[in-house]
């Protein structure tokens, strides 16, 4: 498995080369449960929901509502939940606070209830506290350029 966040190297993955780059048998066991959505697949699938995501991400109405659903759960639930944090000077996990934010923001532009937000966090606490051994950067695979 590899893994980069140069931005040079995800154009290159996501943009120009997708189909040399399969996410193989291993990726999808690890996230079975996104099931056959963008996030897992190949090929012609994966550019049919690509297509279909641009489209929908484009339209005016759809940014319209993203910044709304963006700001209400900013205004509504972090920023009341950061200043609970600073009023008792506790410490907090940005990572978790801002995983969770994403979801909140993303899931209320067509579900203003999501029930399968618990099932999601059970999943996604122990993924995102694993440091996966056997993922190598592109940068070490290729030994050029930094990975920051």
């Amino acid at each position: 498995m590899l893994i980069t966040s140069d931005p040079v190297n995800i154009h290159h993955i996501l943009s120009r080369s997708f189909s040399n780059y399969p996410k193989g048998v291993e990726f999808r066991e690890i996230f079975d449960l996104l099931g056959n959505g963008i996030f897992n697949v190949d090929s012609e699938l994966w550019e049919i929901h690509r297509k279909t995501t641009v489209s929908l991400m484009s339209h005016a109405m759809f940014q319209i509502l993203l910044e709304r659903s963006t700001w209400g759960t900013i205004e509504n639930g972090l920023q009341p939940f950061l200043d609970a944090f600073v009023e008792h000077g506790s410490p907090l996990n940005l990572q978790d606070i801002f995983q969770r934010f994403t979801f909140d923001a993303i899931s209320k532009i067509g579900l203003p209830y999501v029930p399968c937000e618990k099932a999601f966090n059970v999943f996604v606490d122990p993924v995102k506290n694993t440091s996966p051994t056997n993922c190598l950067s592109v940068e070490q695979v290729s030994k050029r350029g930094s990975q920051k």
